[in-house]
């Protein structure tokens, strides 16, 4: 049956004209073709971008939706009818989301009709996928939140209100669900990935409720709704994070373990701009940079060098003096070896943000010097390759640093290519004692990739 099921899935996507209309025949059809014709109407629009009448298409679904059987079917263990709802919401949200290929104005009424019965029909549970953006994604009861903010912000740009732009039942129903105080952890996902569409909506309802967006107090909304704004959203906005600072939430993201994967990378992410850009309270000494810089929690860490050391976009010059002060808060912490896994940890990533920095100042050769000798073998490239950046403009201060890793661990890696450039440069600068040192620690190990070099600087 599951290849008859895709041969009129595909019939349908190919000529979806000849399936809107007269669709009245659906209605009492079986579940696997109602979810085989829905399949290929929805893969026709978003995928071919096909652009045909829908009015015909939504009353026989509308209807289909009215009757008891179906949901008795889909709430119970009917795989097909659940597929088809599925596939209806992911229709009707590629076609409301994008203008250009929207369904038509008129069709808004009965669209938000059968939301509003699959809201209330809809009482299969939820199949859970452990990562929650994916559980939102494969359920209906994921879906339908997303749909009906879809739903709101065609509306709006429709209308064009300067103001209060949200649909008023919508507004009212998502205002009495978070109201509740009842663990929806799939709706407060959702709420939190269209926080700035809510805010675009009506500014001062998210105001008013930011506190019941973000329940502080029930951990299961308030760690759903911190990961799906977070994991859809790196870039800081100054409002939401002065929110987020007055009602404790960043504090609690940072000490709880509630924010994971790519939802606390874009947490670090968003702090540590707040920092370079002098956003209000997030200076050195603020209470949310300083448990950044003293924080031993190895997901934030790895986060942490990673944005000073790799950033998705390089650092404006006017901010980049900023990244010195945060490194010297961050060492003068782990220098301390309160905890010597974690630190170690701390002083080998952190010289990777070398790379990052215009110059070897005084400071930071001290800093480098004393942390390098616990570079492990993950970040010894990496680090290798930020000194190379500075070896014309710091010469001595690099060499130096150089003698120091190889008096700890002198390695045949990748990274021989690179310090072969390296040693050449300090022997034109002059620099011969140090580029001999560094040439005779390697041979003492027995490797020789330095030897041609060391010969011809001292015959």
């Amino acid at each position: 049956i599951d290849g008859l099921i895709d041969m009129f899935t595909l019939t349908v996507r190919k000529n979806p004209i000849k399936y809107n209309v007269d669709c009245n025949q659906f209605l009492e059809a079986p579940s696997q073709l109602l979810y085989s014709w829905i399949r290929g109407l929805g893969e026709s629009w978003r995928d071919d971008k096909i652009k045909f009448e829908c009015e015909e298409i939504l009353v026989a679904v509308k209807k289909i939706l009215q009757q008891g059987e179906f949901w008795k079917s889909h709430n119970g263990n009917e795989n097909y009818c659940r597929w088809f709802v599925s596939s209806l919401l992911s229709f009707i949200e590629d076609g409301i989301r994008d203008d250009s290929h929207a369904f038509e104005a008129e069709l808004l009424p009965i669209i938000k009709e059968i939301l509003f019965i699959i809201l209330e029909k809809d009482t299969y549970p939820v199949f859970d996928y452990s990562d929650l953006s994916m559980t939102v994604l494969n359920n209906s009861k994921g879906k339908i939140y997303m749909t009906l903010f879809q739903f709101s912000l065609r509306l709006a740009r429709l209308e064009e209100k300067q103001i209060e732009r949200w649909d008023n039942n919508i507004k009212e129903l998502l205002t009495s669900k978070i109201e509740s105080e009842e663990d929806n952890p799939l709706l407060f996902h959702v709420i939190g990935q269209f926080l700035p569409n809510i805010h675009y909506l009506d500014e001062n309802w998210l105001i008013d409720n930011f506190d019941k967006i973000f329940p502080i107090k029930s951990l299961v909304n308030w760690t759903a709704s911190m990961n799906g704004y977070f994991y859809f959203h790196r870039r800081p906005s100054k409002m939401y994070l002065k929110l987020f600072l007055e009602g404790g939430h960043l504090q609690q993201a940072l000490t709880g373990g509630e924010i994971k994967g790519e939802s606390l990378n874009s947490l670090i992410q968003q702090i540590c701009t707040a920092y370079l850009y002098d956003f209000e309270n997030f200076e050195i000494e603020g209470d949310i940079v300083q448990l950044l810089t003293k924080t031993k929690d190895e997901n934030i860490i790895s986060s942490l060098i990673y944005f000073f050391w790799s950033p998705r976009f390089p650092f404006e010059t006017k901010v980049v003096s900023r990244i010195k002060p945060f490194w010297i808060e961050v060492y003068n912490c782990a220098s301390k070896f309160e905890n010597d896994k974690i630190d170690n940890l701390i002083l080998s990533g952190t010289c990777k943000w070398l790379d990052s920095i215009d110059n070897i100042d005084k400071e930071i050769f001290e800093i480098v010097l004393n942390s390098i000798r616990y570079v492990n073998q993950q970040d010894r490239y990496s680090v290798i390759e930020a000194l190379s950046k500075h070896i014309n403009n710091a010469p001595e201060e690099v060499g130096l640093i150089l003698i120091e890793l190889f008096q700890k661990e002198v390695n045949y890696d990748i990274s021989r290519g690179k310090l072969i450039e390296m040693v050449e440069i300090l022997y034109n600068k002059g620099i011969k004692e140090i580029a001999d040192k560094i040439c005779l620690l390697h041979g003492e190990k027995g490797f020789h990739f330095l030897r041609e070099l060391y010969i011809k600087f001292n015959t």
